[in-house]
């Protein structure tokens, strides 16, 4: 099974609006993966929160950018 988790983002590079935005789902299933010695499984309700979280900002984005070019 490959594990799907955050991306880890390096010094001086640009952080996407999800990351900035959804900080706090990502920080908690990064805490629950450390209680839970990495059980993916066990954290898959922290993890579709970070998903879900991204997917709306994500969305958003796009409306913009089409309302933009109208």
């Amino acid at each position: 099974m490959v594990r799907a988790v955050p991306q880890f983002r390096q010094r001086g590079v640009e952080k996407s609006p999800e990351d900035v935005q959804c900080k706090k789902y990502a920080c908690a299933f990064q805490r629950c993966l450390s209680k839970k010695n990495h059980n993916m499984d066990l954290c898959r309700g922290y993890f579709e929160a970070f998903e879900d979280c991204a997917a709306n900002i994500r969305a958003d984005l796009a409306n913009k950018q089409q309302q933009q070019q109208e």
